[in-house]
């Protein structure tokens, strides 16, 4: 009964805070736990994770080893992390069953704090939206690659770029931030299908928008089925050093509801 109870009141907490502010947090680690030198091999990150899908992912590296300093992921010169399904840690994470759980259309936001105190002008970080599920598939740079679907990237130097499958555009409005920098991305995405469009509707950089107007020329472009996978990047710093990482739906209001139910589903299967 504890636990049908449990349930329940989770499914009534999920209503009442999508009804009322919009936005649902399916993921967020505040990285406050002990120091190490490789993520990998530190044991469960549940402790400082949050979220619907708190229990469901563990980070992983990519390209170099992540670490765990003063509270901050610390990704090394060149490194990625990706998200990974914490049942079977060898797979990374389908945010697709999420997503349709909050009906076939809806919008995202990343939202992340940038220490680059240390960085120099050319150092960057960057976030990836639909990568393909080759877990061995190691590139040079993930946010710009042609099996990304939608990459954006912020540089110290004030730069922000975005890719359309290894395409590049620079935005006119440059950021002017230092320090610790807030960042946080918004694509909005037409349907869950393969080709349904992607749009860019709001980069924020130091709180300030950089984006003139929102971008609907991506798409996605599912190279593994139906799968939407998610990546964290960055570039320089030796280490880059971010903290408070967010990932946030937005839900169609018809499915506010129905999408409770799912998602219980979703955390049902994953607890047996």
């Amino acid at each position: 009964m504890k636990k049908n109870h449990l349930f329940l009141s989770s499914l009534v907490a999920l209503s009442a805070l999508s009804q009322t502010a919009g936005a649902v947090v399916l993921f967020s680690d505040t990285f406050d736990r002990s120091d190490t030198t490789n993520i990998d091999d530190a044991g469960s990150q549940n402790s400082t994770q949050g979220g619907l899908l708190a229990t469901n992912i563990e980070l992983r590296s990519s390209k170099q080893t992540l670490d765990i300093i003063s509270g901050q992921l610390g990704l090394p010169s060149n490194s990625r992390a990706r998200f990974h399904d914490e049942a079977n840690a060898g797979s990374r994470y389908d945010f697709s069953s999420a997503l349709a759980a909050f009906g076939s259309s809806g919008l995202m936001t990343v939202t992340w704090d940038w220490n680059a105190s240390a960085a120099d002008p050319g150092d960057w970080t960057s976030f990836s939206f639909g990568t393909d599920d080759d877990t061995s598939l190691e590139p040079d740079v993930r946010v710009n690659h042609s099996t990304t679907d939608l990459g954006v990237l912020v540089k110290l130097n004030g730069d922000v770029e975005y890719f359309d499958n290894g395409v590049a555009t620079t935005l006119t409005a440059a950021h002017s931030a230092t320090g610790s920098i807030p960042i946080s991305i918004s694509v909005a995405y037409a349907s869950l299908d393969n080709g349904g469009t992607l749009t860019l509707q709001s980069v924020m950089v130091g709180g300030a928008e950089t984006l003139s107007s929102p971008v609907s020329t991506f798409a996605w472009d599912f190279d593994d089925g139906s799968q939407v996978h998610l990546e964290f990047e960055g570039r320089g710093g030796n280490p880059n050093l971010v903290d408070n990482l967010t990932i946030s739906v937005v839900p169609e209001p018809s499915m506010i509801l129905l999408g409770s139910f799912g998602l219980l589903a979703i955390f049902r299967r994953s607890r047996h």
